[in-house]
Order: C-alpha cells, then sequence, then structure tokens
C-alpha cells in the first residue's frame, strides 16, 4: 500500500500541457510533444478535478468516493497512484 501524500502538498494540470476532451477521452500534450490519452472514467474524473488549482489527494479521493461509490481507501491509493504517474509524465505540477 502506498502512503497518501501530506495534505500540504497540491496538484494541478502543468501550465504547459495543452489538452482537449473529445467523446469522454482527454488527450494531453506535454512541452516535449508526447501526447497522453485518458480514457478511464475513473482517471478522466482525476483529471477533472486536477484542472482546479490547489487539488490534494485526499480531497480529490473524498470526490472518487462520491462519485464511484468506492472505499476511501481505495479511492485514495487509487489517486495517489495515478496522480505521481501524471506527475512522472510532466502532465500534472506539484506543489508543496
Amino acid at each position: 500500500m502506498k502512503s497518501t501524500p501530506p495534505s500540504t502538498i497540491t496538484y494541478s494540470v502543468s501550465d504547459s500541457v495543452a489538452w482537449r476532451e473529445v467523446d469522454g477521452e482527454v488527450f494531453a500534450v506535454t512541452s516535449d510533444g508526447v501526447m497522453h490519452n485518458i480514457r478511464n472514467p475513473v482517471g478522466l474524473f482525476i483529471f477533472k478535478a486536477l484542472l482546479q488549482d490547489g487539488a490534494t489527494v485526499s480531497s480529490i479521493a473524498s470526490q472518487v468516493v462520491d462519485a464511484f461509490e468506492v472505499s476511501p481507501d481505495t479511492a485514495r491509493e487509487d489517486a495517489t497512484e495515478f496522480i505521481e504517474h501524471l506527475v512522472a509524465k510532466g502532465v500534472v505540477k506539484k506543489r508543496g
């Protein structure tokens, strides 16, 4: 089980990312020209939550619990893993 980042760490979609939603999928292009496709409903939900500046893993996980009827632990683990993946790819920036 991965640990959840502290609530003081916030995330948002990087300013340098160009993205568009088409037919329920997000296509995001990072500054290095790499296109990332997000088509999973939970991933799409998390990406949209990251459009709000100052999003935390805890706040996003809480929204995922409400929207998808999953346990808080599962939502936190999934949100943490997906957000950290997006950070590593340069789609999301981390602050804090």
